[in-house]
Formats: structure tokens, sequence, C-alpha cells
């Protein structure tokens, strides 16, 4: 008999009878639909089946090339792994793609069939896991939009393949297979002139839309123009913009300046070809009519109303004072973070505009000039990439992270030696991957990022040796040959002239604008999230015959690996948890028809990177805290850094136990702002107990207590009564823990007592009322007890069972002893598991990655939902420890599964909370050191989620 039919049964009871009652959620029936909000794509789902299946069978009726760049990766590996498919498409309106057929006749290990007999409007897909199966139907071709951001229903249903419906699918699927006919050379031929045709006939009719089409400014244009709007309406005459590469800061400028207004206009940019493009876009929404002119090297028009300058030319004092203090009524700084320089300072100090905008992606410098304080620090509007890819006024990018070649044994790394970075091995790799990853358009026209100018110019060579047209350019190349070699890039057909890569090292990485760019190969180490997303940048702009931008990460062994999760996602948080998120499932969260994928070693190189990382360092923190305090203009209260600061506030309780700490340590002057020696203890011992949310009844209880002169009903809310009450008050009271024995620490202990017990009732001890009677702490326990609820609404109000732990969030050995409600810390002492008789509860801790003398028995996992274990040592079967693990059922006590990646990571000591377990089959044993011990076998009732299992298991 089958061992998944009562699962299924169960999960198929759950999903359309009884939500109440438990069952593993892999089989239960499904809505399939896109929404990055909450983490849901058709594309994720699939992927998750073509994980674990033994063959597929897809029944769609189109195909873009789209759809399939999006699974490139996967369907590799299951070429790899020899794992067979079936594909029935159509030539249904012409719309499938020829570029995607052949991508996917390329795979061994897929046969594809085209059906013609009728109109094909089937969108199925089945999965054979060889003890059972699973389906998606519904409305999802293999197009991106369909795979990513359309509205789309689609139903998961599993089963087994005696079940009548599955049968019937099945043998639809195998009528329809033999009414298809084979995809051949010669059919895809002619379907190729047929679909160019129709192509052809289709952007005829958009480009007649486009041209009876008045230009509109989109969402974010019209959100900045009312803010640079109300700007002024407050008397001010000076704003900044800050939005990512490619979101149409000049357009948005012209819809401002037509709103204004002026007489004259001056714009300012570092580059003349800015300035053509600028001038066009001004002429698009204001009208051919207007007057304009350029000041630059080549061109010198003074008299015109709307003047296009570069920066090297107006900076010259003989040239800018030829105008008038107040000539220009409106001026525009494109690229304003250059502003700080003298060029631009002399400038902005010499003009007196009635309104100053700058522009830019970035305000920071590497010179820590405050930028923003040239536009006195108003902020129109900061749009990032992620705010971008909401609104849609970016291209969707196809990321790939692949990993780099090992060289004499090792990974590429930081030190490799430069003229191994040219090698014929490293270059036939690239090619493999150009090719293989493909480009949106009718020939590739790509930017390859370098780490060096002589990589750049050897690589350069060898390509064209092999038959590409490409050229390396440096710092030392003219302007006027870069503007050459971009318009070489450019050209919409393959020449005599034209380029299909330009390599670089940084000189791309503003300040350019190639929109027709549709390839981004980074073959260097990422430096900094901001270089990163500026070099992604260059793909980002959408383009008519560009409907995706490929970016090729080759990744090498590191040290900053993890900056590109952070790139991508657009979090600063710098909280490890979310960035191997964006590694295992980023494309999840993905706003739009984006994606991120990483190769398996690439995955592992990242992991180690982040868990490597001083990420959450004191370094970061500050930079984080001088930042908001630059941007602000004043010291950034606690509410504006939680709401603004580019890092998590969880990290700064790690490292400095208070927001308060922080501030005193970053600023000089602090009055009238002050607490007392106790009274930063208390707050320190609150921030740190209850500040990140974990334990409720902690922060309610504190609530009450703080408001308990004045509030009567927190007063009747204080009995000391239920288990979680009496933990919560012990860690008020400061019983919770061991007391010091040190004078020091033992006065510290004393004034963080801060609950007492009467009777049956908690009330707050005299030291929290005196400390109240201080503004400043009561207000700073106010937010702190604020933060902490919001904390456990966003991520720990849904507890596991009847416990107070959330299903895969992350717990200290302490943070799990209070959870558990156990008398006292027993954190010093617990090591791999500990039973606690008062609740009967028994936690297992596992260290995954053990060191290498305990490799031979190590703990890991069998699959997502079984664990293999091993007792301490010392431990025979039937003793204590045994009894307390295989009695546990007819005891009734409680095993819960705790993992780490392992104990020697510096930054990541708590550990995923995975469930209930339960022992399953016999306990077997073992020898280790010369001592005995025996091995578990665990049953987990709910598989550990895909991110978690890829991050502990990658290695293995």
């Amino acid at each position: 008999m089958n061992s998944n039919i009562n699962t299924i049964l169960k999960a198929t009871e759950y999903g359309i009878i009884n939500d109440k009652i438990e069952a593993n959620l892999n089989f239960t029936p499904q809505l399939i639909i896109n929404d990055n909000t909450q983490g849901l794509k058709v594309l994720n789902q699939l992927n998750e089946e073509l994980n674990t299946c033994s063959e597929f069978y897809f029944s769609v009726a189109f195909i873009t090339y789209s759809g399939i760049n999006i699974l490139l990766e996967k369907l590799k590996e299951l070429e790899e792994n020899n794992i067979p498919g079936k594909i029935i498409t159509s030539n249904y309106l012409t719309f499938s793609d020829p570029k995607a057929l052949e991508r996917l006749k390329d795979f061994k290990n897929i046969d594809i069939r085209i059906y013609e007999k009728e109109p094909f409007h089937i969108k199925g897909y089945l999965f054979n896991h060889k003890d059972y199966l699973s389906i998606f139907v519904g409305s999802s071709n293999l197009t991106q939009q369909a795979l990513l951001s359309n509205k789309e229903w689609n139903l998961k249903l599993s089963g087994i393949e005696d079940g009548s419906l599955l049968k019937e699918i099945n043998n639809e699927f195998k009528e329809l297979w033999k009414d298809a006919a084979p995809l051949t050379p010669s059919w895809l031929e002619e379907y190729r002139k047929k679909y160019n045709e129709v192509k052809k006939l289709r952007k005829n009719i958009t480009s007649f839309d486009i041209k009876t089409t008045t230009l509109e400014p989109n969402l974010m244009q019209r959100k900045a123009v009312k803010a640079l709007s109300e700007i002024r309406e407050q008397g001010k005459d000076k704003a900044i913009l800050i939005s990512a590469t490619g979101t149409g800061k000049t357009y948005l400028s012209a819809f401002d300046v037509k709103a204004f207004n002026p007489q004259k206009l001056l714009f300012l940019a570092h580059r003349e070809q800015l300035l053509v493009q600028a001038e066009e876009s001004f002429k698009t929404v204001l009208g051919a009519e207007i007057n304009t002119g350029f000041l630059s090297g080549k061109k010198k028009n003074y008299n015109c109303d709307y003047l296009f300058a570069t920066m090297t030319m107006m900076a010259k004092k003989e040239v800018y004072s030829l105008f008038g203090t107040k000539e220009f009524d409106y001026i525009i700084i494109d690229e304003a973070h250059r502003s700080g320089s003298e060029s631009y300072q002399n400038i902005i100090n010499y003009f007196k505009p009635k309104f100053l905008f700058g522009m830019t992606a970035t305000p920071k410098r590497g010179d820590d000039k405050d930028v923003l304080s040239y536009f006195d620090h108003n902020i129109a509007l900061k749009i990032n990439l992620q705010d971008a890819m909401e609104s849609n006024l970016l291209c969707p990018f196809h990321y790939f992270g692949i990993s780099e070649i090992t060289i004499d044994g090792k990974l590429i790394d930081d030190n490799t030696d430069i003229n191994k970075l040219s090698c014929d091995e490293r270059v036939k790799n690239i090619i493999e991957k150009i090719n293989f990853y493909g480009y949106s358009g009718e020939r590739v026209k790509g930017l390859i990022f370098c780490s060096r100018n002589k990589e750049a110019k050897e690589l350069s060579d060898k390509f064209n040796q092999i038959g590409y047209k490409t050229i390396a350019l440096s710092g030392a190349n003219s302007q006027e040959e870069r503007e050459i070699a971009i318009a070489r890039l450019e050209e919409d057909l393959r020449s005599e002239t034209s380029l299909d890569y330009i390599f670089t090292v940084d000189i791309f990485n503003e300040g350019v604008d190639i929109p027709s760019v549709n390839q981004i190969i980074m073959l260097r180490p990422t430096q900094s999230a901001v270089i990163f997303i500026q070099q992604l940048g260059r793909g980002l702009r959408k383009w008519e015959d560009k409907e995706f931008v490929v970016v090729l990460d080759f990744i090498g062994n590191y040290e900053n690996n993890y900056y590109i999760p952070m790139a991508l996602s657009s979090d600063k948080s710098f909280n490890r948890e979310v960035i191997r998120k964006t590694v295992s499932d980023g494309s999840a969260f993905l706003p739009g028809c984006s994606t991120i994928e990483f190769d398996k070693i690439a995955k592992h190189q990242i992991y180690q990177a982040i868990d490597n990382s001083k990420l959450g360092g004191i370094r970061n923190i500050k930079e984080a805290y001088k930042d908001l305090k630059l941007e602000l203009a004043h010291i950034p209260t606690f509410k504006e850094f939680v709401r603004s600061a580019n890092i998590s506030l969880d990290i700064v309780i790690d490292k400095f136990d208070s927001y308060y700490n922080l501030v005193k340590d970053c600023e000089k002057e602090l009055s009238p702002y002050i607490l007392s020696e106790n009274e930063l203890f208390a707050l320190n011992f609150i921030t740190k107990k209850i500040g990140k949310g974990k334990h409720f009844q902690s922060i309610e209880l504190l609530e009450s207590l703080t408001n308990f002169e004045n509030d009567k009903v927190a007063q009747s809310k204080i009995k000391y009564e239920t288990k979680s009450i009496k933990t919560a008050y012990k860690i008020l009271a400061h019983e919770y823990n061991t007391i010091p024995k040190s004078p020091k620490s033992y006065k510290q202990h004393q004034a963080c007592i801060l609950a007492e017990k009467s009777e049956n009732y908690i009330t707050p001890s005299q030291n929290l009322k005196m400390y109240l009677q201080n503004p400043t702490f009561k207000k700073c326990v106010e937010e702190i007890i604020e933060y902490a609820k919001d904390q456990y609404k966003e991520k720990y109000i849904n507890r596991y069972k009847k416990t107070n732990l959330s299903l895969f969030k992350q717990y200290s050995y302490e943070e799990v002893c209070k959870a558990l409600n156990w008398e006292r810390d027993q954190s010093s002492v617990m090591n791999g598991y500990m039973y606690d008789k008062k609740t009967n509860t028994l936690p297992v801790f596992i260290n995954y990655e053990k060191e290498e003398e305990a490799i031979n028995y190590q703990d890991h996992f069998v699959s997502n939902n079984k664990l293999i274990a091993i007792s301490k040592k010392s431990r025979k079967i039937g003793c204590k420890d045994w009894q307390y693990i295989y009695k546990s059922k007819e005891r009734n006590t409680k095993i819960y599964l705790f993992v780490r990646k392992n104990k020697a990571t510096t930054n990541s000591k708590d550990f995923y909370f995975l469930g209930e377990i339960h022992p399953i089959g016999e306990a077997e044993e073992i020898i280790i050191d010369n001592t005995p011990a025996f091995e578990i076998k665990y049953q987990l009732e709910t598989p550990v989620r895909e991110d978690i299992y890829e991050y502990f298991t990658i290695a293995e």
C-alpha cells in the first residue's frame, strides 16, 4: 500500500473540508497565484515540483523566450540529473516564440511536440514523484508574465496514479501527445518566417498607438512633481530627488519645469551625451518649439531660454561670470552626488536661482561630504530598486549567480593572480555561460565589468580572437572614444562596425545611458551594494526590443559576496535571515517579472560569506546612524531610526544593548536627555530582554507595570497565576538568571529588579517607580515596548500549537527556556538536549556542521521531514535519555527541534525552531571515541521550510 495515501487524504480534507486539522501542507490542494507581497509566485511553485519529480509533462498554449529564460537554471539541473520531460505546445495565434522552442529542443532530456489540429488553449503541468503525482491546472502559460506577475489562478492537486482524476489527465495528455507532431528543424524554420511577419505587424500597430498617445508622467514622476510643488509652497528653494537608475529622473525634471514655468533654465551634467538626451526629453514634454542651447566643449550657445551645459565648461570662472547670478530661475544638477566637488560648488555658490533641483541615484560620496546639505536636506522623494520595480519603471532583469572556475584546485578569489583571470579556461567558461543564458532581442549588446583594466583588455582580445566584436575601455579613453564605442554597441544589426560587448572596470558605473543593453556580465567581486546596483542599472532602462536583461554574475570565493543579495533585495537591514532568504527564494518577493537564481556552488559561497561577515558590526551600525542623521539634519529619534535607518534595530540591540547607548556613543552632547547609571542599566536590560518581541507576556507585563499608577485596568490584570505570567514576572524581577557574584555585576543586577510580588499580585518595584519619574527613561521604555509589540505582531504572533514559539523563527538557549516556561535559564548547562520535568518538555538542539573530529557521527537531515540525531556520549539504549525520547508518546513528552548551522559561527548563535518531532523505528547503538551512544531517527511533524533546509544541507 502506498505510504502517502493517508497523508494525501488528510491534506485533502484540510484543503477542502476543515482547515483546523493538522496536515502536511506539501500535499494540500492549493491556489497557485502571483503575489510578491506574500512571497507567492507560480514560478517558485513550479520549481519546487521540478526539484523533486522523477519526470514532468507540460501542456501549454503559449511559450515565450522570457518564460524559458527564467527556467534555464532548473532545466539544466534536470538535464544533468537525467529527469525526462515532455512538452506539448501549439502554433495557436502564432504567439509562441520560435527562439524559445529552439532553446527547449537543445535539452537532451526534453521531448517537445506541436499540436496543430485545432485551437489549443490548455495550461496544465503534471509531475511524477514516483509514489505520488502533482498537477497544476489553470491559467498560466510558459511566459515570464504568467509565471511571475500576471493575475493567475492555478489549482494544485496531489494524488495517487490510481485516482480517476489523475488517470483522466494522464490519458488526455497521452492522446494529445499522439496527435501532436514532433518539433523538426524544417517546421521551426517555416514557423519562424510566419512568426516574424506577425511580430512585425504587431510592432507597427503598437508604434501607431504610441505616436497617437500624449506622454504622461508615470506614478513616480507624479509623486515627485507633487512633492516638489509642496516644498516650494513651504517657501523652500532647494530639493533633491534620490531615485534608482532608469526611473525617468530627466523626464521628471521636465514635468516639474513645465509646472514651474521658468523664464530661463540651466541643466547641468558632466557629459555632453547626457545633455543631448536631456534636451530631447525636455522637447518631448515641453514641445519642440522651446528655445534650447548647449554649452560644452564643442557648442557654445549663450543666448537661449533653456541652457544644457557640461559642468566642466560652466565651472570655469570666465564662463559662469558671463551670466548674472540670478540669470536662471531654475537650475537642475544631474548626478547631484557630484555636487560636493569644487567645480560644482563654484557653480552652486555663484548662482541664486528661484529653485535648485538635484537628481541622483545615491547621495553617498566616498569623501563623506554632506551632499544633502547643498539642497537643505529637502528630499522630494526616495525611490530604490524595489520601489522602481513595483511601479514598473524598469526593464525586468533575470539575474543568474554562477560559480567561477577553479584554477589550480582553488576557486577564483580576491587574491587570484591577474594573469590567471584571462586564462583560456576562464574565457571558455564565460562564453559557454553567455551562450547558455542568452539575451532578449535580435543580437547581443553587452557590458562586461572586470576587476582590473589589464584583465578587461586581455579578455577583450581573447573574445575578438574567437569571433566576437568587443572593445576594452578605461579612464585612459577620451570621452569621444567612449561615445563612439557606445554608438557601435547600440547598432540595431550586427555589422562591420557594430560591437557585441564593451569590457570595462568602473567608468560605466554611472553617468552613461545605453538603453538597448540586454546583457550585463560581472567578472569581479562585489565591493559594495551601491556599486552593484550602479552596474546592474546599466541594463535596466526599458527599450522597445528588450523584454528583459540577462545579468550573469560569476561568483568566486569573495569575502564580500553577501553584498549581492543585499543589493538585489534592496534590503539594508543587515539581517542575515533576510539576506539568506534572498539567496534561496529571492524571486518570490521581487515585484514584476525580475528573477534571482544562483547555482548550487555560488549559493554555498554566499551563505559562507553571510555567516562569516561582520554584517552587524559596530562600523555598519554607526554608518547607518550617521547616514540617517545627515539625511534628517538632526539626531534621529528612536522612531525615526526604526522607520528609516539602513539597519535593523535588533542588530543595534545585539551590539549596543539599547538605542540610547548608540546615540550616547555617537554624540558628544546629550543633555538634557541624560539617564542615571542605574536607569541606563535598567533600560539596557529591558531592551535586551523584551526588545525583539519574542516573549509577549513580558512585554504585556512591563507595559502594565509602566502604567500601573494611573491605570486601574492595568492593576487588575497582573495576577500571578498562569505559567507564562510567572515566567514574565521572573524575567522582570530579575529572578530568571543566576545572580552574579562580582560586585559590579551584582550592582547592575539589583538595579534591574523591575517587578515585585505581593501575595498573588505583581506590582512595579521601587526601582521602576523611581526610574519612571525621569521623563527620558519613561519615553525610552514606552518606545521599546511599542517596538517590541510591533515585532511580535510582525514576526511571532503565529504561535506553534500551544507554545510561545513561532515556527521557523530563531531563538537563543535562554529564549527557548522562557518560551517553554522553565523555572530558570539553563543556557550554561544546555548541551544537545535537556529534559524539563515540570513542563514535560525536551528541546533538542542541533549544531548541523560539526567540528572535523565529530564528522563520522553527525546529526543530519535525511529529507526535509526526517532527521538522524546522535545522543550524548556515555548513553546506552534503556538509559534515562533513551526513555525520555522513546517513551515520549506514552508520557506525553513534547520534543521540540532547534537547529543552527554551527556553534563556531560567531554572528549566528540562535537556532531555528523547526517544530515538534517524534522518534521512529528503533535506536541504534554506536561507539564515539570509545564511548557508547545511540542514533535516533526523528520524524518532523512539519517539513522544514525549503530555504532553511537548503541553507543547512547545501554543502552535502
